[in-house]
């Protein structure tokens, strides 16, 4: 079966047009796979740049705990950062008062 052109001097195969077709579809499926590519890579991008903002606004102290032998440095604590970001922390039994219970 072949099918003619508008002209009438060419033809076209019916395995021909379905090949086109074909062609034509694995093309535009092949397009919107590079777009979606495309776009998966932009939002990789912006959330390593959150993380990467996130991480440098967080910051790692020290927490100083006074006892009877002077000072004793506990476990580190992580802090929003604020000015130079190097603080030193109190423990929490040191910020509670027994006078004010």
């Amino acid at each position: 079966m072949t099918t003619t052109a508008a002209k009438g001097d060419d033809t076209i195969s019916l395995q021909a047009l379905l090949e086109m077709q074909i062609d034509a579809r694995l093309n535009r499926a092949a397009n919107a796979a590079e777009d979606a590519a495309k776009a998966l890579r932009r939002i990789a991008d912006a959330v390593e740049t959150f993380n990467a903002l996130f991480a440098s606004v967080i910051g790692v102290g020290k927490t100083t705990c006074y006892g009877e032998n002077g000072a004793d440095f506990g476990p580190p604590v992580n802090f929003i950062r604020s000015g130079r970001g190097n603080g030193v922390f109190a423990c929490d039994a040191d910020n509670s008062s027994d006078d004010e219970e």
